[in-house]
């Protein structure tokens, strides 16, 4: 709180005078209740010098306390401008033209923010993300400093963790290879148009909130194996030139991709290189694509109107969606792979069959790789191939037979039907049988 105006207006001296009279007559008030408490609640109307030693005890013992009390704040005050002059003095050097300043400032930082890390922890953090957002672009030594400094304060068995402090890093540039791997973000985790030049990892991390890397660009290898989602994961708009790996990544709420589309253009490449989301658990919504039609996803809660295109090879095997699955709309322009690991040519992987445990939505769907396989996988709920084109093989080998009838209105070099049997089978729209793999698995299962 401010002082009054009348008082900062007073002279110094002026101010010392304020203070011994408001003192003297305080301690006179309180003298004379002191005397009416000793007098009255104790009965010492008869006994006159004890009444007066008893007020002047009771005047001495709440000016002692009161002397503390000042003495005290007087010293915390002190102690807080002095830690106050230390910050000046560390902004000062991480603003300083000389390399050798800035890392120095970045040392001062830590050891004043371990001096009182509930306190300063946060400031600490905000200060240095600031950096990484308006600091020098060509400061390398510092950027990877920085970013090694938190990747060990936001560490589980940190012994100075900061990893309930929310990480605010929107908007920064890295030109350093950054890894964040095995880190715990209990506070806010805000990425989003940030820039990644060379590899970075998020390997085995745990997000607690929702983790937002919306807008970004990842230019070189990008690594969120193993990690953990608890609330909604946000990777709209972000750009993936390079080989992606979410391998083995529990998604616990919604997990969002893709970019804006423009009507009537192609979908704007959201990864370039291979992405691989092998293993992954989705135990939210998986919205690659927008929802297509209210009716036939009554679960959808999330409107949505991005998509995803995957220039290289997509890799799903032995993924599990939980919750709905959204790729509609979506473009494979190279290999996509739903069916399961292979220890060997003939022998599949235990427990890495991909299951769609709900509506798995590929309503126009473009297939344009070489190759389309979801051999064994298990459709526990018919999905959606409404207006789905592929332009190579497409294979259903041993996956579950309940989604037949929802491939009605299917396009492109396949029709997949009904024998007379009622199983699932897949012509070619020219009638030839070239790369059939599931027709001529069913004949020859059908031989005697």
């Amino acid at each position: 709180m401010r002082a009054p105006y009348w008082y900062t207006s007073l002279k110094p001296r002026a101010q010392l005078v304020f203070w011994v009279g408001l003192v003297t007559v305080g301690s006179v008030i309180v003298l004379a209740l002191s005397w009416l408490l000793w007098g009255g609640w104790a009965g010492l109307y008869d006994e006159p010098a004890i009444r007066t030693t008893a007020a002047l005890t009771t005047t001495g013992g709440i000016g002692g306390i009161v002397f503390l009390t000042v003495r005290f704040r007087t010293q915390a005050m002190s102690e807080d401008e002095h830690e106050e002059r230390r910050w000046s003095a560390v902004y000062e050097l991480l603003a300083s033209q000389d390399q050798f300043r800035r890392v120095t400032g970045v040392h001062q930082l830590l050891s004043l923010a371990d001096s009182r890390p509930t306190i300063y922890g946060q400031r600490a953090v905000d200060a240095l993300c600031e950096y990484l957002r308006v600091g020098r672009s060509d400061d390398g030594v510092v950027e990877q400093l920085i970013t090694g400094t938190i990747r060990e304060r936001f560490t589980a068995d940190s012994e100075s963790s900061w990893s309930a402090c929310n990480l605010i890093l929107s908007g920064a540039r890295f030109t350093r290879p950054v890894d964040f791997s095995n880190c715990e973000f209990r506070g806010e985790a805000d990425f989003s148009d940030t820039h990644f030049c060379r590899e970075v990892s998020f390997h085995a991390s745990r997000f607690h909130l929702a983790a937002t890397f919306g807008g970004c660009k990842f230019d070189k290898y990008s690594d969120f194996s193993y990690g953990h989602f608890l609330q909604d994961a946000h990777f709209e708009d972000a750009v993936f030139s390079d080989q992606t790996s979410f391998e083995a990544s529990h998604f616990h709420a919604d997990a969002f991709f893709g970019s804006e589309q423009v009507e009537g253009a192609e979908p704007t490449i959201t990864f370039f290189g291979t992405a691989i989301f092998s293993m992954c658990h989705f135990n939210g919504e998986a919205w690659f694509g927008p929802s297509q039609d209210d009716e036939a996803h009554p679960d959808a809660t999330v409107p949505y109107n991005r998509t995803t295109a995957f220039y290289g090879d997509s890799n799903f095997q032995g993924a599990d969606f939980i919750r709905p699955c959204h790729f509609a709309q979506v473009h494979f322009y190279g290999r996509s792979l739903f069916d399961p690991r292979r220890q060997s040519k003939d022998r599949l992987k235990a427990d890495s069959i991909t299951h769609f445990h709900e509506l798995a939505d590929f309503e126009g769907a473009r297939f344009l790789g070489t190759n389309t396989n979801f051999d064994h996988a298990v459709f526990l709920h018919p999905p959606s191939f409404k207006d789905a084109v592929s332009e190579g093989e497409l294979s259903f080998d041993q996956s579950s037979p309940v989604f037949k009838p929802a491939f009605v209105g299917a396009i492109g070099p396949i029709e997949i039907g009904e024998d007379d049997r009622g199983q699932q089978k897949v012509t070619w729209a020219d009638g030839s049988s070239g790369g059939n793999h599931l027709r001529k698995r069913l004949e020859k299962k059908q031989q005697p």
